[in-house]
């Protein structure tokens, strides 16, 4: 169609393009003039009176609490009350009128974080506002920045305090002043103002992680009966470092705990992209030596090989009080072989902590009885012995014989060979186990009254061409031995004979 046969589309007047034009620029802008400036009377007034409640003692102080003797602080309540002598970190370049700022409050502690509201061009803000922050270490630090908000960046720092939790172990509601320094909270040259803060640090039930009820069960056994069962309930951890560099996101890792007592270890589950996981579970080993050892190591899941994170240890001596001992414990460096030393990097990198709970008690399920043959009278004291009595019962903390392939550790294949004056009797075989229990009885003819029993431990071979030796003992038999144990068995448990 010719130009001169179109038709004339209609132009509305100035004043409707006008009108169109401002619709248009207040639905980009989101607001239109008149409602920011509504919003702005709306937050100014409420900025007015929260300057009047300011002077008055806030929420946490007016507050009852009492402090629970039995319960440890586990959350950190903060009141942000006000600001004042900010710096104006805000010049204006195009136009007239005083430099100021947008401040909002920022706080972490233990790796948990708030932030505040933003207050608009403002260098005496009053926020009145309350937060909640979990933390249970004494030794950690709340750290407190007022940051300048900007639109088209990253924030701008204006000032800093940290506040040692340790202050603060009375529970009660502490309200201060604080003066703002640099990124470490330290005071230089320059003058950045002060915060009003009110902080109480106190227990939270709501925020607790219990020990279940059987772990805390009273034992029936009594104090006197040998602690033999070892209890272990692993509840979370903290700050752990990222293995993980996150090529998208953020880097993190997936932590698992393996806890080994005397070679044998237990695995938690795997908690996936997790620097504060939470476990919950528990394990139990049986174990009587009070030389023994927890070991806790904690890793950082990989299909081709698990990365260390992070390692503790509980000595079982510090819980022969039979009670329940649960505390934080500090993830160290791994072991060094002999003649490595550690790099000071390595020595100074913070792993993190581990919450663990442990008790050591008494099991009467686990105690193996003597068999009637040791404990039946002999009917001949009066003859000369011709007879050796053995009950094997248990091994512990055996070594390491069969290496893993692919992996870390290995096992052992353990059989007891008892030998003397040419009669020889042998254990049953017990399959990838380094904490064995056999409770199984022999016998050998034995008349010489200066013989010798050796006990030999082996690891088992397949092949049978080799049995390689774990532990060999000699013990020698003498008529004061049969005499002791006419009246019963010995008070020592760790015993593995009967009489002779």
């Amino acid at each position: 169609m010719p130009a001169e046969a179109r038709p004339r589309q209609a132009v509305p007047p100035p004043r409707l393009r006008q009108a169109a034009t401002s619709a248009t620029m207040g639905w980009f802008s989101g607001q239109s003039k008149a409602a920011k400036e509504l919003e702005r009377k709306r937050q100014q007034e409420k900025d007015e009176e929260n300057a009047k409640k300011a002077d008055d003692a806030c929420d946490e102080q007016k507050t009852p609490y009492q402090k629970k003797v039995d319960k440890p602080p586990n959350v950190l309540r903060v009141t942000v009350i006000r600001a004042k002598d900010l710096p104006a970190v805000d010049k204006k370049m195009f136009s007239k009128g005083p430099a100021s700022a947008d401040p909002f409050p920022c706080m972490s502690v233990e790796g948990n974080q708030e932030k505040g509201s933003v207050k608009k061009k403002n260098l005496t803000p009053v926020w009145l506002e309350r937060f909640e922050l979990p933390c249970e270490d004494p030794d950690s630090v709340f750290s407190f920045e007022v940051m300048d908000h900007d639109n088209f960046g990253a924030a701008d720092f204006m000032g800093c305090c940290k506040v040692k939790l340790a202050t603060l172990k009375d529970e009660r509601a502490h309200r201060n002043w604080y003066k703002l320094g640099n990124t470490e909270g330290e005071q230089d040259e320059h003058e950045r103002g002060e915060v009003e803060l009110c902080l109480r640090w106190c227990h939270d039930k709501s925020r607790a992680y219990d020990l279940p009820k059987e772990f805390k069960a009273v034992e029936k056994a009594g104090s006197k009966a040998m602690p033999n069962e070892l209890h272990v309930y692993l509840v979370r951890a903290r700050d752990l470092e990222a293995m993980d560099s996150g090529l998208l996101g953020k880097a993190s890792s997936d932590p698992i705990v393996v806890l080994d007592v005397m070679g044998t270890a237990h695995k938690s589950q795997q908690k996936k992209k997790e620097l504060n996981p939470v476990w919950l579970e528990s394990f139990s080993w049986p174990v009587e030596d009070d030389e023994a050892i927890l070991e806790v190591v904690v890793e950082d899941y990989d299909m081709t090989g698990n990365d260390f994170m992070g390692r503790t240890s509980i000595p079982l001596k510090t819980l022969s009080d039979r009670k329940i001992h649960r505390q934080w414990h500090r993830l160290l460096p791994p072991k060094l072989k002999k003649g490595q030393k550690r790099s000071s990097k390595d020595a100074g990198k913070k792993r993190g902590r581990i919450d663990l709970a442990a008790r050591w008690v008494h099991n009467p399920k686990l105690v193996v009885p003597l068999p009637p043959e040791l404990q039946a009278s002999e009917l001949h004291f009066d003859r000369p012995a011709n007879e050796v009595q053995i009950f094997l019962v248990r091994a512990a903390g055996l070594p390491i014989m069969d290496r893993n392939l692919m992996s870390k550790g290995g096992s052992s294949d353990p059989v007891v060979t008892f030998s003397c004056c040419g009669e020889v009797a042998k254990s049953s075989i017990k399959k990838k186990d380094l904490n064995p229990q056999w409770a199984e009885y022999h016998s050998l003819l034995v008349e010489e009254d200066d013989a010798q029993l050796l006990i030999v431990v082996e690891d088992y071979d397949l092949m049978g061409l080799s049995r390689r030796p774990e532990t060999a003992r000699r013990r020698r038999i003498t008529g004061v031995q049969r005499r002791q144990r006419l009246h019963g068995p010995t008070d020592d448990r760790r015993q593995k004979f009967g009489r002779s």
